[in-house]
């Protein structure tokens, strides 16, 4: 490889009136204060304006990662973060050259 990092990237989907939305956007702020290595987390308003709902996107909270979704509504944060470690330690074990 170039040396390039390769990032995943959390995609969560919400709207301002779901309930469940505001534990997808703490989810979000605690996955990010981990500050995991090779995961970006992007949390996408759909209220917000120019806001693009990908088609598999049918309900909110939608977790993508990596353009697939691995969660309809609000998974366990434990849960949630093991699987991002997993797919980080992924990418470090296919990147290292060693």
């Amino acid at each position: 490889m170039d040396g390039a990092v390769e990032h995943h990237v959390l995609e969560v989907y919400v709207t301002g009136g779901c309930p469940g939305c505001d534990v997808a956007r703490e989810l979000v702020a605690n996955v990010r204060v981990l500050a995991l290595s090779g995961i970006k987390t992007r949390l996408i308003d759909l209220d917000a304006p120019g806001a693009q709902r990908p088609l598999a996107v049918f309900a909110v909270p939608t977790y993508l990662l990596d353009g697939r979704v691995v969660s309809l509504g609000n998974p366990d944060q434990t849960w949630l973060v093991r699987r991002l470690e997993g797919v980080a330690n992924t990418a470090d074990a296919v990147s290292d050259p060693t």
